[in-house]
């Protein structure tokens, strides 16, 4: 067995391709918005020169939010306090919906020649949910592609012990 480095040539991390999807079926108490909103904006803050990062919802008025080109302070600033409002309006997007979007626009902005792990799905749900078995397949099969999917639950039922199906159909973490 042979082990090889990503080569790199001026120092710098691999640019990495993120696709969050946050679970909102209902309105999240003001304590669970409030740590879903620190959530993504420390993935905000996080992102460097050549990210792509996306944003999906699954809930009213969901689908992809925030695209990569618009994945800015101000435009996500926008979005979550739209997201976050009393009353959200328009069509519901189920959660396979929202994921399978996440993913596919994740994978078309992936990068064959990128290093493994620099591509992922971070799920953020205020709780946790049962997954249709179909979600759990593609969860899988996206992570055999090299987007492996992770959970943060953000909502006073958080617990690290208990395992989360997604996240393990997707060979990512539980958080």
């Amino acid at each position: 067995i042979g082990i090889k480095a990503t080569p790199r040539t001026n120092g710098r991390a691999a640019s990495m391709n993120i696709g969050l999807v946050l679970h909102l079926r209902e309105q999240p108490s003001q304590e669970t918005a409030a740590v879903m909103r620190a959530v993504v904006t420390a993935f905000a803050l996080a992102r460097d020169w050549g990210d792509r990062f996306h944003l999906s919802v699954a809930g009213p008025g969901g689908g992809i939010i925030v695209g990569a080109g618009d994945f800015r302070h101000r435009s996500l600033e926008l979005a979550l306090r739209q997201l976050f409002a009393s009353k959200r309006q328009g069509a519901v997007t189920s959660f396979d919906q929202a994921y399978t979007l996440a993913a596919e626009a994740t994978l078309a902005d992936d990068d064959p020649s990128a290093p493994l792990g620099s591509s992922a799905l971070v799920v953020i749900s205020p709780a946790f949910f049962l997954l249709s078995s179909h979600t759990e397949m593609r969860a899988h099969e996206y992570a055999v592609l090299g987007v492996p999917t992770s959970v943060i639950v953000a909502g006073p039922s958080a617990s690290a012990v208990q395992d989360h199906d997604l996240a393990l159909a997707g060979q990512g973490q539980h958080i």
